[in-house]
């Protein structure tokens, strides 16, 4: 068996193929209408935030629900059934 040739040929699965094509198509539009963004690049006086910049944004405001509670909400009966389902 350590002998036998290994096939290293790779086929891309049709539907692998179909996604990439409808993307191309997408960005083909996007290119012809003038709205398909290639310049993507950062600005060289660009300063990193601080720390104290940063920490507002992954705080919730004062007499705000605890996350866990909205993550449950958001979750909503799939959440229940996989908690209760745990449990056994």
């Amino acid at each position: 068996m350590k002998d036998q040739p290994v096939d290293k040929v790779q086929q891309v699965p049709a539907k692998r193929t179909s996604l990439l094509a409808t993307r191309e198509a997408a960005r083909a539009k996007l290119r012809d209408a003038g709205v398909l963004a290639n310049d993507l690049v950062l600005p060289a006086d660009l300063v990193p935030a601080t720390e104290e910049e940063l920490e507002p944004l992954g705080t919730m405001p004062p007499g705000a629900r605890p996350s866990e509670e909205i993550i449950a909400e958001d979750r909503g009966l799939y959440d229940r059934r996989s908690q209760s389902s745990s449990v056994r």
